[in-house]
């Protein structure tokens, strides 16, 4: 509920309901399990961008 309330704020939009849909499969969903919040979002592509920098800065020295 939290990451509602932060979009809200943010946006200034109102959320009067959500609803969760669920669904059943024989397969595990590659995605299921995975973490796509904003703070995790953020993480990644700051990992990604100090990587980026340490590759570089290895090549120019």
């Amino acid at each position: 509920m939290k990451e509602y309330h932060k979009l809200a704020d943010k946006s200034g939009a109102i959320i009067k309901k959500r609803t969760r849909i669920e669904r059943t499969e024989d397969v595990h969903f590659l995605f299921e399990d995975a973490d796509f919040s904003i703070s995790t979002i953020k993480k990644v592509n700051k990992t990604r961008r100090e990587g980026c920098r340490e590759c570089s800065n290895n090549k120019a020295g």
